[in-house]
C-alpha cells in the first residue's frame, strides 16, 4: 500500500535545481503551474490505474488495499496534491 502511495508522486519535481535558489524556486513554480494546468495526470496515479496494477494482485485483501490506495490517490482535488508537491518542492529549495 505504501508503494503505491509512493507512485502518487512525480518524480520531476526531484529535478529541481537545489544549488541556485532562484532558479530553484522558479523551477518549482513551474512545475506546479504544469500540475495545476493538467489535474488529470497525477504522476502515477493514472498510469497505475490504466495499467490495472491492483487487478494483478491474487490476494484479495491486498488488492482491496491496493485499489483503496489508488482511488484515494486519483480522487484527491488538484489544489491538494499540486499544492502538497510545490510545498515540499519549495523545502528542498533552503
Amino acid at each position: 500500500m505504501l508503494l503505491l502511495l509512493a507512485g502518487c508522486s512525480d518524480g520531476n519535481w526531484r529535478d529541481a535545481p537545489r544549488n541556485d535558489p532562484a532558479a530553484c524556486v522558479n523551477y518549482c513554480q513551474s512545475r506546479h503551474q504544469s500540475c495545476m494546468a493538467n489535474p488529470g495526470s497525477f504522476g502515477d496515479c493514472g498510469q497505475a490505474s490504466n495499467r490495472n496494477q491492483c487487478d494483478k494482485i491474487g490476494n484479495p485483501e491486498l488488492r482491496g488495499a491496493c485499489q483503496t490506495s489508488q482511488a484515494f490517490c486519483q480522487n484527491r482535488s488538484a489544489a491538494s496534491v499540486c499544492g502538497e508537491r510545490l510545498d515540499s518542492c519549495m523545502a528542498s529549495c533552503n
